[in-house]
C-alpha cells in the first residue's frame, strides 16, 4: 500500500474510514452505532474516540453541524 499510495497501511485505512464515515454522517440517517458496526468497531465509544481524535469532535457533533448547515 505504501508504494502505491505513499502512506502507511494504517494511515490509508484511517483515511478511508474517516472519509466514508463523514459522508454517511452528513448524508444518511444511519445511526452512529450502525456506522461504527459497519467498520467493525467493538463498541460505539471506541468509534467515537477514534473519530474525535482524528476530526476534533465526536460523530454526533459532526452530524449535527452539517444537518444544521444543510437545513
Amino acid at each position: 500500500i505504501k508504494e502505491v499510495s505513499g502512506v502507511s497501511p494504517k494511515s490509508y485505512i484511517t483515511h478511508k474510514i474517516l472519509s466514508e464515515s463523514k459522508t454517511l454522517l452528513k448524508y444518511s440517517d444511519r445511526s452512529v452505532y450502525d456506522i461504527a458496526s459497519s467498520y467493525n468497531f467493538k463498541d460505539l465509544s471506541h468509534f467515537s474516540n477514534f473519530f474525535k481524535k482524528q476530526i476534533g469532535m465526536g460523530p454526533l457533533e459532526y452530524r449535527n453541524l452539517f444537518k444544521n448547515r444543510l437545513g
